[in-house]
């Protein structure tokens, strides 16, 4: 609404037009109706594990609301960062897609691949190694006591492992979009809400309520695989041995960070105010040590901003 004046005064025809005849209004229209229906799945695999956690003789009262307040935490780091890499990739690979130039808009994806996992997997283990103590600071007050904190804490622990999973499947599903592909994710995301729904039935009675965490982890995990393979097949090689070797440094080096922060953890007067930040000191120093070359790229970007 705010540009609608300056548009007008570079003379721009603002008139509403309802030729829904046109060919590019019925093109947009089949494109988004996949996308309406990849919203409905995604808000039935939600609605499908709150059901399952609704039995309390199986996974424990409470079951609900610790899903609901495990995905909250869960949700943060990978809405501030994760969805947020995706939505400022999303024009330049549109563009790429739009020139046909297949060559930089796998460099793009390749790039905004190994921010997620610089950002994701540290976040991850930090989540695993302190979500019980993240969960106590944050929600454990009157009717949330310690029995609600320890059940939150252990949707927690398995919702993060999926955390890359989930975040990477924003990203590709934005490349399939950039390429006017809206069906396949579609396909993707209806194939893992299967898989999530039997996984959810044999893990809910061993793991209680991190059985369902975990096989919404393990369903996204097979739905990114799912996608970067399909992706691959359509515009070939994505750089798939650079992702892993990105993906090992970075692992060892958040390795590093988890125990850094388990060892502080058990110093009550220390807390997380001490942990988180001298599990990041951690993690950065560890990333100089095995080389992760997106450590270089964020201190050199930070650099330049001066």
């Amino acid at each position: 609404m705010v540009q609608i004046p300056v548009l007008l005064k570079k003379g721009m025809d603002l008139r509403p037009c309802l030729r829904l005849y046109h060919p590019a209004a019925r093109r947009i229209g089949l494109l988004l109706i996949p996308r309406g229906i990849g919203s409905c799945v995604y808000q039935l695999n939600v609605f499908i594990s709150s059901a399952l956690a609704s039995f309390g003789s199986i996974v424990g009262e409470g079951g609900v609301a610790a899903l609901y307040y495990a995905n909250r935490i869960f949700q943060l780091p990978m809405a501030v960062f994760g969805i947020s890499i995706a939505t400022a990739a999303f024009p330049q690979m549109s563009i790429h897609a739009a020139r046909n130039d297949m060559e930089k808009l796998k460099s793009t994806l390749l790039f905004s691949l190994r921010a997620v996992l610089f950002i994701t997997i540290p976040a991850s283990i930090g989540l695993m190694v302190l979500g019980r103590e993240i969960t106590h600071v944050l929600f454990e007050r009157g009717a949330f006591n310690s029995y609600s904190t320890g059940i939150t804490s252990s949707a927690l622990f398995y919702y993060s492992m999926g955390l890359f999973a989930f975040t990477g499947v924003n990203l590709i599903v934005t490349v399939f979009y950039s390429l006017q592909d809206t069906m396949t994710p579609v396909k993707t995301a209806a194939f893992a809400l299967i898989i999530n729904v039997v996984l959810s039935l044999l893990l809910m009675n061993p793991l209680k309520i991190g059985g369902l965490a975990l096989a919404s982890s393990i369903s996204s995990m097979i739905n990114f695989s799912m996608l970067f393979m399909l992706l691959r097949k359509r515009i070939g090689n994505l750089g798939g041995m650079k992702l892993l070797d990105s993906f090992v440094r970075i692992l060892l080096s958040s390795l590093i960070m988890g125990a850094a922060c388990l060892i502080l953890s058990q110093n009550k007067i220390a807390g997380l105010a001490v942990s988180i930040p001298a599990g990041i000191a951690a993690f950065l120093l560890a990333s100089f040590i095995f080389r992760v070359q997106e450590t270089k790229e964020l201190l050199l970007w930070l650099l330049k901003r001066r």
